[in-house]
This record gives C-alpha cells, sequence and structure tokens, in this order.
C-alpha cells in the first residue's frame, strides 16, 4: 500500500499524531525543436501546447507535437481548464493550501484565486493555525504505520505536489532544525513520515543505500529499511548493502 498523503494531512489537521528533441510526424514533414533554442523557448512551447515531452532517446530529452501525443484531447476555455485542474489537484492532494497548488502548477496568485472561485463549492475547507486547507473529500481512513519504509525517488509526487505545507509530514519536527539541502535529494519515508533522504551508490552487480536520518533508526524502522532496500534491490536484479552514517 502506497503512503497517503491526504490522510495524513486530515489526520495532522486535526490534532492527531499520523500524517532532442525527439521530431514529430506532421504531414509527412519532420518537427523538431532545434537545439539551440533556449530551455525557457522551449518550455513555453510546451506551456502554449504547441509540444509536449517525448520519450527520451538515450540521455537525450525529446519534444513532439501535442496534437499527436493527444489527438482526442478535450478543447476546454480557460476557466473550465482552470476548475478542472485544481478539483484534480485538491481532489489527489488535499488536505492543501493555495500557495501550495499555486506552486505545484505555476499558477500566479490572481490565477489560484480565479480557480477557488469556480470550484470552492464542490471542495471542502479547514481553518487551522491560520491556514486555509482545501479537499474535495475525506481521504481513506487507513494509513500505512511506521513499519513500512519507502524510498521515493528525487521529483516523487508525495513532496513535490505541496510548497509551503510540506512539513506537515513531519509530525515529530526532526526535520525542522535540518538545512532546506539536505546532503541527499531522495527521500525517505516510514510510514506517511519523512524521516530523511537517501541517495543510492551503483555497481556493476550491487546497489548501496546510504541514508541520512534526521533521528536515530529504531529496531523497528532499521527492519523496515532492510526490507525497502531488498524491495529496490529486486527491482535493479541487483544485491543490496544498507550504509548507515
Amino acid at each position: 500500500m502506497a503512503a497517503d498523503p491526504g490522510h495524513h494531512r486530515v489526520q495532522r489537521a486535526r490534532g492527531v499524531p499520523a500524517r532532442q528533441r525527439l521530431p514529430g510526424q506532421h504531414g509527412g514533414r519532420r518537427v523538431g525543436v532545434p537545439g539551440r533554442v533556449h530551455h525557457r523557448q522551449r518550455r513555453r512551447l510546451v506551456v502554449n501546447h504547441q509540444h509536449t515531452a517525448g520519450p527520451p532517446r538515450g540521455a537525450q530529452h525529446t519534444y513532439a507535437l501535442l496534437e499527436e501525443r493527444a489527438p482526442q484531447a478535450r478543447r476546454l476555455d480557460p476557466d473550465a481548464a482552470l476548475a478542472e485542474l485544481t478539483l484534480r489537484y485538491f481532489t489527489g492532494h488535499g488536505p492543501a493550501t493555495a500557495k501550495d497548488l499555486a506552486a505545484w502548477a505555476s499558477l500566479t496568485v490572481a490565477q489560484v484565486n480565479r480557480a477557488l472561485d469556480l470550484v470552492s463549492g464542490h471542495l471542502q475547507r479547514l481553518e487551522l493555525d491560520g491556514r486555509t486547507y482545501w479537499f474535495a473529500e475525506p481521504p481513506p481512513t487507513r494509513s500505512t504505520g511506521p513499519d513500512v519504509a519507502y524510498l521515493l525517488q528525487g521529483y516523487d509526487e508525495y513532496v513535490m505536489g505541496y510548497g509551503e505545507t510540506r512539513y506537515l509530514m513531519d509530525t515529530a519536527g526532526t526535520a525542522r532544525p535540518i538545512s532546506d539541502r539536505p546532503p541527499y535529494t531522495l527521500t525517505l519515508l516510514f510510514g506517511p513520515h519523512v524521516a530523511g533522504h537517501w541517495k543510492r551508490t551503483l555497481a556493476k552487480d550491487a546497489v548501496t543505500i546510504h541514508p541520512a536520518l534526521y533521528a536515530p533508526l529504531t529496531a523497528t524502522q532499521r527492519k523496515a529499511l532492510g526490507a525497502a532496500a531488498d524491495r529496490y534491490a529486486r527491482f535493479l536484479s541487483r544485491s543490496v548493502t544498507v550504509a548507515e552514517r
């Protein structure tokens, strides 16, 4: 069972400890984004619905025509698109705040305010410590316990899906004194709780997991971390070692 940030956030809010370029084919001609075009310009093409990310080609990022990647896409006017994006975000990520949505979707304050005007009647809200949390419906009552560890990748939605409320996943408060630039960029969870970061070192037939923890491991956590490392090693078809600092 995957960690459930929605359940954890509701429990926390209630005061309960829980928580390149690949050319496309168009009319017989190849359409690509020239390599000399600046990354920001390429991103603008994506934002303007002309191109989207394509499959990787080796280490090269690729792009493709959006109309080819999603030929049956619905056409929505700006308000309808904004409303659907907002409902989907708070359904999958709530409880979360307007600033969380703005950070996740790269929206302006005005856009977020407009979005909430459009969909607030379809959302529930909770006021806590001067913040307004929005969610579509109460999440499941079950959540994973601290005896299950997760080795998350660097851009996992569990972390990147939030901005100002990211520390709500740190119920023990252990992460707050830690620098915002941890030694490793990958995130380690025990149950729904952020417990530290990690990195890997790959060899031909082996992988070493290097955890950087906010607090010393308990016996239960050490066992859970070993089990998570074993799952990861099976996925890579390698042997594994956990190198505690």
